[in-house]
């Protein structure tokens, strides 16, 4: 039998199979299947194009697939949309047994590789979950539009151009990185992003997220608007981590996903100087879903398990 999990993120969804021994079959992504973004009927369509796509390269038949978990971004966050979206997902899987549950969930999984304590995701948006025992708690996740979301990518992109703006228009000094980040921003966005008339870049939020990374290469640079917005974000991140603590903060397993970390010491070392048992995640959030799948289907994870999962994560 084989076991698939689904990790839908802000920006993209991985699919990945594996057989009852933990090998790896197939592996791909596709668009992100938030809803707000893609609507209902998006959910099902990428699913389905991701489906087909495995069962076309691997040659199996869909009654193979004993279980899979499904990572859904937004889930969960309005409680009367939780059944629609089980329903767009339930018409894409057809007879494949599966669960739904919010990406912060598998993310937990496999950071944590299923013990206790804290995720927060910070990727395209962020997250955060709390796990002792059977208690479990979620913070943050609010959606971007009403200034939620905080720490993530988007976040970090849209404050510092915030600030960017306030340079341009005389409310705030001029950094030596100026000039370079109006390039970037308008290589970026394009003339939209130094226009008054900013509509258009408001539903641009993946694309908003990637600025992210030209703020990181700021920060490194020393431009100080880029060091105070993450600054700022791992203040924000903290918080976060913070509301989920279901013990004290000096003893609480921390681990994390998503790209805001690969700015590492930047957003890093202020949540290890509040959290000193923060690690780096044990798997990715996409393996951390096969883990769920193998957990409802009631297969024990052993360590054969394990280590071939381990392999497919380096």
């Amino acid at each position: 039998m084989y076991y698939l999990g689904i990790d839908g993120g802000g920006t993209k969804t991985a699919f990945i199979l594996t057989n009852q021994y933990g090998e790896i079959i197939y592996r791909n992504t596709y668009p992100t299947i938030h809803y707000m973004q893609v609507g209902l009927n998006g959910i099902t369509h990428i699913i389905r194009e991701g489906l087909n796509d495995l069962l076309s390269v691997t040659g199996l038949h869909e009654t193979l697939i004993d279980y899979a978990y499904i990572g859904c971004p937004g889930f969960g966050d309005i409680k009367d949309d939780e059944a629609l979206i089980r329903d767009a997902i339930a018409h894409a899987m057809g007879p494949i047994r599966h669960r739904v549950g919010n990406d912060i969930e598998n993310a937990h999984a496999g950071a944590l590789q299923g013990y206790d304590g804290v995720c927060i995701i910070a990727g395209t948006g962020s997250i955060g979950m709390g796990v002792l025992g059977k208690k479990r708690i979620i913070s943050g996740g609010w959606h971007h539009a009403f200034g939620g979301d905080e720490g993530s990518a988007y976040w970090i992109a849209s404050h510092y151009i915030a600030l960017l703006h306030k340079q341009m228009d005389g409310r705030h000094p001029q950094s030596s990185m100026f000039q370079f980040a109006v390039q970037a921003l308008t290589h970026h966005f394009g003339d939209a992003a130094v226009n008054p008339d900013l509509i258009q870049l408001h539903n641009q939020r993946t694309h908003t997220a990637a600025f992210s990374k030209v703020v990181y290469t700021l920060a490194e640079a020393g431009d100080p608007y880029a060091l105070e917005i993450f600054q700022r974000a791992a203040s924000e991140l903290i918080q976060i981590i913070r509301a989920c603590c279901l013990e004290p903060d000096a003893s609480v397993r921390v681990s994390y996903a998503g790209g805001v970390f690969e700015s590492g010491n930047l957003i890093l070392d202020p949540i290890k100087s509040v959290f000193p048992n923060t690690q780096a995640p044990v798997f990715t959030p996409d393996i951390g879903s096969v883990i769920l799948a193998f957990k409802y289907a009631d297969i024990p994870l052993s360590s054969r398990i394990l280590n071939n999962l381990k392999t497919i994560n380096r």
